[in-house]
């Protein structure tokens, strides 16, 4: 079997997901990807790419690749790890220049210590302009980063990459896991709401970005009470990446089993018609953000409701604006 991909697979590319669909519960056969045809791919495209074969080979499939070695975009791939981390590894025929803060390649998080790095690294990319927003920044992304971690319950890891992009002023930063996904996770906590929803998969993904909500799924409680921490996972990193885009006209896009969910400032474009279809997008979950370089941070209002015990002694340290 052959699997042809499109021009494009970015951010922006609706198309992508009946693409993935049509394809990602196919087992036991030998399948050939041909990237012949594509042309442009963006971190939120590497990340879903990653998540594809992923579940592909968990389905006990042959993957095999198609490709011009010397095209940009497999150059572009090949650099920023995407092929080793999928076990299709290609030769680099160039010398691996460092990214001087203009990416972060594609890692694989296997473990908890490796957040930390992945988090400082990216960090980097989105190129914080002080010390109070690289701070608050950092807890943004290592509280997404470790729930992608633990979300992926031991399948693999989770996946991350981030890339500036100089004509447009701004970083795509994307994080994916091959775990139970969004609605899995808070059946529970939005088990009434639920029994009256219709898409199911992606209500259970726009109301990961409300404040506080995953911070009571049953995989964070547990998560808690075993580790005795109660500052990570109180379910806040969608509900700030979600307010920072609103004041810098960023943007969200969440695909998670057959939900699928983009957010832009002023509204929510939720795919409420992809319960019909017969396969899920994908197994596993994947988030991106777009985002303008430099982005701004507005403290008090973003603390000035907040209730929470556990962020109070942060609260008191940072300088507002």
């Amino acid at each position: 079997m052959e699997i042809h991909l499109p021009e494009k697979i970015s951010i922006e590319e609706y198309i992508s997901k009946y693409f993935f669909s049509k394809f990602i519960d196919i087992k036991n056969e030998k399948i050939i990807i041909d990237f012949l045809n594509l042309r442009w791919i963006d971190p939120f495209g590497a990340v879903m790419l990653t998540i594809f074969i992923i579940n592909l080979t968990d389905n006990n499939n042959e993957v095999y690749i198609c490709c011009n070695k010397n095209s940009k975009c497999i150059t572009y791939l090949n650099r920023m790890n995407f092929f080793e981390l999928v076990g299709l590894e290609i030769d680099y025929p160039y010398a691996r220049r460092p990214s001087n803060c203009r990416f972060k390649e594609m890692v694989n998080i296997t473990n908890e210590d490796m957040i930390e790095h992945a988090t400082s690294d990216i960090i980097n990319v989105l190129s914080p302009d002080n010390c109070i927003k690289r701070g608050y920044s950092s807890y943004i992304l290592g509280e997404l980063l470790n729930n992608v971690f633990h979300h992926s319950r031991g399948l693999g890891g989770g996946y991350a990459f981030a890339q500036y992009y100089n004509h447009t002023n701004k970083t795509v930063f994307a994080v994916g896991d091959t775990g139970r996904g969004f609605l899995k996770s808070l059946e529970r906590v939005l088990e009434k709401e639920l029994k009256n929803t219709e898409d199911k998969h992606s209500y259970a993904i726009f109301k990961s970005m409300e404040k506080g909500v995953t911070g009571g799924g049953e995989i964070f409680d547990n998560e808690r009470a075993s580790s005795g921490d109660c500052y990570n996972n109180v379910g806040l990193g969608l509900y700030f990446l979600k307010q920072i885009c609103e004041h810098n006209n960023g943007k969200i896009r969440i695909i998670s089993h057959n939900g699928d969910v983009t957010y832009e400032p002023g509204c929510s474009i939720i795919e409420d018609h992809l319960e019909d279809l017969s396969n899920k997008i994908i197994h596993g979950s994947v988030i991106a953000i777009e985002i303008n370089k430099n982005f701004t941070i507005p403290y008090k209002e973003f603390f000035s409701n907040m209730n929470d015990p556990h962020l109070k002694n942060h609260t008191d340290e940072v300088q507002f604006e």
